[in-house]
């Protein structure tokens, strides 16, 4: 829990539990409660589904044997959910998107039960098909009813208190509020606008919670505010905190010094660096490995498309500011003079991109060959976007762009996954915002969410250019 979230509910008594909006906090963030009954229902189903049609093909196998089993079978189902974008309600696909999702989704698990037949992992005689149209039928009801459902939610209504430039930028955002049930009602600019309104029931208009911009804090009215809301059991909550839970980034701003102003020390960040290091080799060189057949493929087609080497390589700024030498895979022509320097990403149609490089990058495996920056320590699996230094010194200005610097750049990282590469200098705060909010969150569990939702992104072809 953020310190600013703590130093707010000391000047305001908890609210009863029964009162708060429905939610969850999951890695930092507010989390969706119609996904996690989602997620819940197709795992019950595929839970029982799986039971029962493993009992009629493993007739001679104990019941913890068949759990087990069973358990298998609902992972592989649900991994393939995830990746096949069947668990992402933040983007609302058309029927037939989602009609073919869950078709793709079925065949990646018939062919991953298929090769656990092959090798004895799944008995032979599994009824697969029957089980596969029924979960389909399923998760295609399941959803309806339980979109439904949660259509009649009346969505929880909750107070801002703030200046207009911190409202419109909410306002923008108000349908990711609406995916985790919240409304939010600007109600006014300064406490003493409002203090009337305690005097009336229910206090301001129904409200249970209260959103209050960072600095509206340090203004005159804010203790007396705190307190008739404590007395009241109304939730305040910073800006700061909300922004940050609800949408995954942190707003940029003083706060931020005093949020990461006591990073971990002596032995405690050295386990952490040791930590990460290990992680970083451990998986780059499996990924490594496992990835060498398609090296040579790409190495080939690179080699038989266009002239120059395979393997590209770029100076990038990293961790503590110290510069590297990046590599990929090589996707441009190598004939074509460059005369306006690097640019931040590359267009549509950009004429030095040869046929095989739109391919690769397309699926981002131009990207591979950074897995050896990992394992040199130059980077890491998951961090911020590492820049080229003339892009690096004309950000170096704007305020708080070097606390990204404090961690190893990443191959993937939040912002990444969330905001598309930043096109040009006058739309790096948001990713700026996300990678910080990475950086004050960072650890295994985030990382390996970042990693799956890399490959989702990955074979849903998001943010290649």
């Amino acid at each position: 829990m953020s310190a600013a979230f703590v130093r707010s509910r000391e000047l305001a008594h908890p609210e009863p539990e029964s009162s708060r909006f429905a939610r969850l906090i999951i890695g930092g963030r507010y989390f969706p409660i119609q996904k996690v009954a989602v997620f819940l229902s197709d795992f019950l189903w595929l839970l029982l589904s799986g039971w029962a049609a493993l009992s009629r093909s493993a007739t001679h196998a104990g019941p913890a044997y068949l759990i087990e089993l069973a358990l298998s079978l609902a992972v592989i189902y649900q991994v393939s959910f995830y990746l096949m974008d069947l668990y992402d309600r933040d983007e609302r696909a058309a029927p037939y998107e989602f009609g073919l999702n869950l078709l793709l989704a079925c065949g990646l698990v018939a062919v991953v039960v298929a090769a656990g037949e092959k090798f004895g992992l799944f008995p032979r005689a599994l009824p697969l098909v029957p089980q596969l149209t029924f979960t389909a039928v399923f998760v295609v009801a399941s959803r309806a009813l339980l979109a439904q459902g949660f259509s009649r939610r009346r969505l929880r209504r909750v107070g801002f208190i703030g200046g207009p430039d911190a409202r419109d930028q909410l306002a923008k955002h108000a349908r990711a509020l609406e995916v985790i049930g919240i409304k939010l009602e600007a109600i006014a600019e300064r406490f003493p606008q409002i203090m009337g309104s305690f005097a009336s029931a229910p206090p301001l208009q129904g409200l249970r919670s209260v959103v209050v911009e960072d600095d509206r804090l340090n203004t005159a009215g804010a203790q007396a505010f705190l307190e008739r809301c404590a007395r009241a059991g109304i939730e305040v909550i910073c800006l700061s905190t909300f922004s940050e839970r609800a949408l995954g980034r942190v707003s940029l701003g003083s706060h931020l010094l005093r949020d990461l102003a006591f990073p971990a020390t002596g032995w405690v960040k050295g386990l952490s660096d040791v930590a990460r290091r290990v992680r970083d080799i451990l998986l780059g060189a499996i990924a490594l490995l496992i990835s060498l057949p398609v090296w040579v493929l790409i190495a080939i087609a690179i080699k038989l498309d266009s002239r120059g080497p395979v393997v590209f390589t770029q100076e990038r700024v990293g961790r503590d500011g110290r510069r590297f030498t990046m590599f990929k895979f090589r996707s441009m022509r190598s004939d074509i003079k460059v005369l306006r320097g690097p640019q931040w990403t590359t267009h549509e149609a950009d004429p030095r991109i040869t046929r095989v490089g739109a391919v690769i990058r397309l699926l981002h495996l131009d990207e591979l060959p950074q897995l050896i920056n990992v394992i040199r320590g130059e980077m890491s699996i998951v961090g911020p976007r590492p820049f080229h230094p003339l892009h690096s010194a004309q950000l170096e200005s704007s305020p708080y762009f070097k606390l990204r610097l404090a961690v190893p750049p990443g191959i993937t990282g939040w912002a990444q996954i969330r905001c598309d590469y930043s096109d040009s200098v006058s739309s790096h705060e948001e990713v700026l915002a996300r990678d910080l909010f990475y950086l004050k969150h960072a650890g295994l569990l985030f990382d390996l969410l970042v990693i799956f939702d890399t490959i989702r992104v990955c074979i849903w072809r998001r943010g290649s250019r």
